[in-house]
């Protein structure tokens, strides 16, 4: 019997000590999301073109067919559509609402592109997902421009073992046009 009670008192003490952990916050963590309460500093002129929202890599505008998916990217959403372009002036805009998201993304006929996926060296494909689009929604607040309500950075990951971007990740997407404060985590 004391050997069965010395497992059950190991096993209940791991997974204590388990649930005990909470990731240190890290602007170089995928486990740490930007913080409400943080100030995004756009420090330049930002040009919507017509429609409702423009793709931002490498601190410049692009299009969505010029950009590297597998690279940090971000979308900065307009409310309104409109068809002449429009700029979004210098401002800091207060991050309202956090939001992160997951979804399998394939190609249309089920061929798995470029993928570094250890499970398909040496064995047949047998379709499926070929990246995960992992994205963080940040809700931005602006009394001089409210038009401006979000901003969506995301990146193709590996299906097996998908991270979130990191704070890093997002300021390097982001640099020369905006600038991120995260704000002290309320956890």
């Amino acid at each position: 019997m004391q050997p069965m009670r010395t497992l059950t008192v190991f096993l209940v003490a791991s997974l204590l000590a388990a649930c005990a952990y909470t990731p240190e916050p890290s602007p170089d963590s995928p486990d740490y999301p930007v913080p409400t309460g943080s100030r995004l500093i756009l420090e330049q002129p930002v040009t919507v073109p017509r429609g409702a929202s423009v793709i931002l890599q490498d601190g410049q505008t692009t299009t969505l067919w010029r950009t590297d998916r597998y690279r940090p990217y971000c979308r900065l959403e307009l409310r309104t559509r409109a068809d002449t372009p429009r700029v979004i002036e210098p401002d800091t805009f207060t991050v309202t609402r956090v939001r992160r998201s997951d979804e399998l993304v394939s190609a249309p006929n089920g061929n798995r592109l470029a993928s570094a996926a250890l499970v398909m060296v040496g064995s047949r494909d047998q379709g499926g997902p070929m990246a995960t689009l992992m994205s963080t929604e940040l809700f931005l607040a602006s009394e001089r421009q409210p038009d401006a309500y979000r901003l969506t950075c995301s990146h193709w990951d590996e299906v097996s073992f998908p991270r979130h971007l990191t704070i890093s990740q997002l300021r390097t997407a982001l640099e020369g046009l905006f600038r991120l404060e995260a704000a002290p985590s309320g956890d």
